[in-house]
């Protein structure tokens, strides 16, 4: 009789309970979502989607594992029973994941940054520049994944870059003046885009331009300074200076000695144009100069002349 009565009170409050229809369960799914942008459906599958599923796989109280690839993504879903603790399989997503990191030639990367905030959530990270270091952005520490010589405890060069990702670029590495060189290399003024080592040279304005160590002062490489504080008076031409040889220049239209006059103007040269070349020491030809006494040629011409003047009276 008390059994009776303990199933009739039973059905009556059954009759009684009320019907959740949208009861609030959390279905224990996990997906893992893989971007890898250039990448065709095909290479998806064989490069990321069946290396996913088979980590996943391999989980404790996954239930059933399917993946759905298309161009440039692979999203890869994991169903757990339902008494499993889902932040403990989550780790164990995370963790399944992010073991490719240390595969040989992978391409994957360094696994889930964040994984917290970012359930199941697969990072296709790559080291680009191919030095062993993962970009920044996927949870590597490479500070510059397209330079193979920057990442942590590379050594320091002159290149403008931080070497070794300390977080800060050497003061001699800045370029200031933004042309391209340092001052650690071939840049002597970091203040002047125009001054370096392979610049043109601007002579006598004060300034070295190609870090030869001074101003270009003396052109022709006679030895004279030119220019307005300089004693060459033509610094383009190495036989122009003071105290140059203007006697065996005759005829160049060089004051060589810069002494004021060029060639037929200059005393050492034979005057108002009576020199013709290929004569004279071998460089001008016959002339007169009846002023020059020192010349011996010049007197045996007058007196031939004048014996053939008696000779000729005589007849």
């Amino acid at each position: 009789m008390a059994a009776l009565a303990v199933v009739l009170l039973g059905y009556i409050s059954l009759e009684r309970l009320g019907t959740d229809l949208l009861p609030d369960l959390h279905t224990p799914v996990i997906s893992v979502d893989l971007r890898a942008p250039g990448k065709s459906p095909w290479e998806m599958e064989e490069r990321y989607t069946r290396r996913l599923e088979r980590d996943v796989q391999t989980i404790s109280k996954v239930k059933r594992v399917y993946s759905v690839t298309r161009a440039s993504q692979s999203v890869v879903v994991a169903e757990f029973a339902w008494d499993a603790d889902m932040d403990f399989a989550l780790l164990d997503v995370q963790k399944k994941t992010a073991s490719n990191a240390g595969a040989e030639n992978n391409d994957i990367g360094s696994g889930i940054p964040a994984a917290g905030e970012v359930v199941g959530e697969y990072c296709p990270c790559s080291d680009g520049d191919g030095d062993g270091h993962a970009d920044l952005s996927c949870g590597g520490d490479d500070c510059n994944d397209e330079v193979g010589s920057v990442h942590p405890g590379a050594e320091e060069t002159c290149d403008g870059y931080d070497s070794d990702c300390d977080g800060t670029v050497p003061p001699d590495e800045l370029d200031v003046d933004a042309d391209n060189h340092y001052a650690c290399g071939d840049d002597c003024d970091d203040t002047d885009p125009n001054v370096y080592l392979t610049a043109d040279e601007i002579p006598y304005d004060g300034i070295d331009q190609d870090c030869s160590g001074s101003d270009q002062t003396d052109v022709d490489g006679d030895g004279y300074d030119g220019g307005p504080n300089g004693d060459d008076c033509d610094d383009t031409h190495e036989t122009a200076h003071p105290g140059g040889n203007e006697k065996d220049n005759c005829g160049d239209t060089l004051d060589n000695d810069c002494d004021g006059d060029i060639d037929g103007a200059d005393d050492e040269c034979p005057g108002s144009g009576d020199w013709s070349p290929g004569g004279n020491d071998g460089n001008w030809g016959c002339y007169c100069d009846l002023d020059d006494g020192d010349d011996p040629d010049g007197a045996l011409v007058i007196a031939f002349l004048a014996a053939l003047l008696v000779v000729s009276r005589r007849r």
